[in-house]
């Protein structure tokens, strides 16, 4: 009799770890899976200034990145020279909105992109 019971439990307990571990797996697939940018998707990037920024020239940079399409949200910051802004994808790209900046404003600036080596560093899921 104890026999019985103690396969049972054993059954039960085989059974729920498969279980969880079926939905762990499906978890880490659907979470490490690439996503595509929709009209909610917003993202972030950072400018390197390759010269000195003044409050002035922060309040100049910020005026010119709030009148952009697709630009959320933008902060400067003069002491590091450096400066931060959030964008959504699907209506403007960060690269070419950081290119045009230079050009018209004539700044010496570069957006920030971090190397693999950084990435993996810094964000786990980077690493696949």
């Amino acid at each position: 009799m104890k026999k019985k019971i103690f396969k049972r439990i054993l059954i039960a307990i085989g059974s729920v770890t498969l279980v969880y571990a079926a939905v762990l797996a499906f978890h880490i697939y659907k979470v490490t899976r690439p996503k595509i940018a929709d009209a909610s998707t917003y993202a972030m990037a950072r400018i390197d200034f390759k010269q000195t920024i003044t409050k002035e020239d922060a309040t100049k940079i910020s005026t010119w990145f709030s009148k952009q399409n697709g630009v959320s949200q933008f902060k400067c910051n003069p002491e590091n020279g450096n400066a931060v802004f959030t964008f959504y994808p699907v209506k403007t790209n960060a690269t070419k909105l950081v290119e045009t900046f230079a050009n018209e404003l004539h700044y010496k600036a570069v957006r920030f992109v971090p190397t693999k080596e950084e990435m993996m560093k810094g964000c786990p899921v980077a690493a696949r």
